[in-house]
Formats: C-alpha cells, structure tokens, sequence
C-alpha cells in the first residue's frame, strides 16, 4: 500500500506544481514505471556497486527515459506529460530518491 500513496502523492505534487491534468491512468503508467525500474538488475547492479553517485545517477535516467519511451506505443498523451523538462526532472528525482533509499536498505 505505501507505493500507492507514494505514487499518490507525487501525481498530486505535479498537478500542483505543474498545472498538470495528471489522473489515475497515469498514476498506474506510473507505478509500471517504477516496478520495471526495482526490477532492472543491470540498474540494481549499478546502484549497488562501488560507482560514483553521477555514474548511478546516469544509468537510472536512462533507464528512467527507456521505460518512458517504452510506454510511448501504450498512451503518447501520458509521454507528452512526462516529457516537459520540469515534470520529468521532478518525477526522476522523486523516484530516484525513493529507488535509492530502498537499494541501500537492500544491502
């Protein structure tokens, strides 16, 4: 249940935020997003090996804006959203952060 309000709560900051129209729909594009990302063992790797943070930080935003581009075909309204350099930024951080956070509990 916490990633839902996790997930809830970053939708309501970028529609506050951001003026943004973002809705339920996107919140499970969303939360698809996110569980690819905790599943990707090549990022875990990564993030759990002796790498710089600007290195981690690197490899996560581009699988962030892979799974992206991945949902293109699935709702081109949802990546236009995301695709606003602001909303981007503020989504990647939110989730890296959270990513982050869980990694380390990892080990």
């Amino acid at each position: 249940e916490e990633p839902k309000d996790f997930l809830s709560e970053i939708i309501q900051m970028l529609n506050d935020s951001f003026e943004g129209d973002f809705t339920e729909e996107d919140k499970v594009r969303i939360e698809k997003i996110t569980q690819q990302i905790q599943e990707d063992a090549d990022l875990k790797q990564v993030m759990q090996g002796d790498n710089t943070e600007s290195n981690k930080r690197d490899v996560f935003d581009s699988t962030f804006k892979k799974l992206l581009v991945g949902l293109v075909g699935e709702s081109l309204e949802f990546y236009n959203k995301l695709s606003e350099p602001k909303r981007n930024r503020f989504m990647r951080d939110r989730i890296f952060e959270r990513y982050s956070r869980s990694v380390d509990i990892d080990q």
